[in-house]
């Protein structure tokens, strides 16, 4: 609904607003997030399981937040071919999503963060098989990750 989608993106501005705060959005940390439904996606890396928590912190304590899932990982940021690879993952993956038969979802986010393929949303349950089974099988794809919600259910 679009107080839903309002409600996630003020979300993600008070996440955003708490990250720079504590300076937890600059080098040596990469932390990208996702809000969708009242859920916070964290992907990126950061250099200690401290900030690792803390960043999930930060992004419980958003008005609004039903959920964090927090894929940080510990290590090194991404190169930037690592970060080119992942968004030419992203466009093979949307493309061929967008050109399977009877897989019209418009309530579909994907995250891709070193390989790894974050579905979001709210879908039938016929959709989320087809999303993931189209996902899994583009070349590149390490790991398929369901983050949905039953559409209709």
């Amino acid at each position: 609904s679009q107080a839903q989608i309002t409600q996630d993106d003020a979300a993600g501005q008070r996440i955003n607003e708490l990250l720079r705060e504590q300076k937890l959005d600059a080098s040596p940390n990469r932390v990208r997030f996702t809000v969708y439904n009242g859920v916070v996606l964290l992907v990126g890396q950061v250099p200690v399981d401290n900030t690792r928590a803390l960043v999930h912190q930060v992004a419980q304590s958003a008005p609004g937040i039903k959920n964090v899932i927090n894929e940080l990982t510990v290590g090194s940021e991404l190169t930037m071919s690592q970060i080119t690879e992942d968004s030419y993952l992203s466009s093979k993956v949307r493309t061929k999503l967008a050109t399977t038969r009877d897989f019209k979802s418009k309530h579909l986010t994907i995250v891709v963060e070193n390989g790894s393929v974050y579905l979001m949303g709210l879908m039938t349950t016929e959709e989320q098989r087809i999303a993931v089974a189209v996902t899994r099988d583009v070349d590149g794809v390490k790991r398929v990750v369901r983050i949905m919600e039953n559409w209709g259910a």
